[in-house]
């Protein structure tokens, strides 16, 4: 596939960029990249997740599957994908858990 040249390319320059922080003397200078790096990928992870999603739900409906059948074919668990559909439970479950959170610190 096309697409796994350029994420091989992609993480190529990660490591690249990641020894060339690596390689400073000057720790602050280093704490800054590294903290940009880090910032700047999280971004990006966030996007790619979400075009992951995207494309778990059109291939389910376009090709009308059921779960264990596209879980199988990604190479993912049932679980996983359900996951991946379904994130609003897993954002409610986790703002039902920081309300307990706040509720503890207040």
């Amino acid at each position: 596939m096309e697409g796994d040249k350029d994420v091989a390319a992609a993480l190529d320059a990660v490591d690249t960029t990641l020894d060339a922080i690596s390689a400073r003397d000057d720790t602050r200078s280093k704490f800054k990249a590294f903290s940009d790096l880090a910032e700047g990928l999280r971004t990006r992870a966030d996007t790619a997740s979400t075009g992951r999603r995207n494309m778990a739900v059109r291939i389910r409906e376009d090709e009308k599957l059921k779960l264990r059948p596209l879980a199988d074919e990604l190479g993912i668990s049932t679980t996983r994908l359900h996951q991946l559909i379904h994130p609003e439970k897993k954002d409610r479950k986790k703002g039902q858990a920081d309300a307990r959170a706040d509720d503890d610190l207040g």
